[in-house]
């Protein structure tokens, strides 16, 4: 009883362990106190392999959550998710429905949604109930979800939350960390990230889509 929950939520064609395999978040986890889910979503269809995500999951992810929560003793302040790629579009979109449930978000890889098919948070009236803390993760040469949208809910963001006082934490010409805080106390921070993916790899097409497993001194 009283320890943290996390939910890291995959990309399209991954999996729960992919994700996590990435992260590291479940040994992490057993040396702080942690539970983690790491759910996989439906599949994602021919001819590609792996699983997905669409609005349709969001209910059964906080459902999974909240149940997980009660059966542990979950502390209630200590609730996280996380998610990259099509799961970071999960990630913004639940913190917009359910910010009473999460302490903090760290969507990576995805934007403002709407040129995704994506319901957007932080547009059209779209706001979070309360300010969770916010850790984005954004590539600057990123090609399958463009910098631009990603720049664009960073900023939405910011103004919602009311951010100031914005502090660079650390930057060098690969990275940078900043951080905003709102009056309310709720912080705001990002890595800006310029590392890609290997050229000739597998997905080498994707340049900046990609999950550093560290960037400069910030484990991520």
């Amino acid at each position: 009883p009283g320890c943290g929950l996390i939910v890291e939520l995959h990309g399209d064609t991954g999996t729960g362990l992919f994700m996590d395999g990435h992260t590291n978040l479940r040994a992490l986890a057993r040396q702080n106190g942690y539970v983690v889910i790491a759910p996989t979503g439906p599949p994602f269809g021919n001819p590609y392999p792996g699983s997905t995500w669409t609005p349709a999951e969001d209910p059964k992810i906080l459902a999974m959550t909240r149940l997980v929560a009660s059966v542990f003793r979950i502390d209630a302040k200590r609730i996280h998710l996380t998610g990259f790629s099509r799961g970071g579009f999960v990630t913004w979109r639940l913190l917009c429905d359910a910010a009473d449930l999460f302490a903090s978000v760290a969507p990576a890889a995805a934007g403002e949604g709407s040129s995704f098919g994506e319901v957007t948070c932080f547009a059209n009236g779209r706001a979070p109930k309360r300010q969770a803390d916010i850790l984005f993760l954004l590539g600057r040469t990123d090609m399958s979800v463009p910098y631009s949208t990603m720049a664009s809910i960073r900023d939405a963001a910011i103004a919602q939350y009311g951010g100031a006082n914005k502090q660079v934490l650390e930057s060098d010409p690969s990275y940078t960390h900043n951080r905003w805080t709102s009056p309310q106390g709720a912080v705001i921070e990002t890595f800006d990230h310029a590392y890609e993916t290997v050229a000739d790899g597998p997905f080498g097409s994707a340049r900046g889509h990609c999950f550093p497993g560290k960037i400069g001194r910030a484990h991520v």
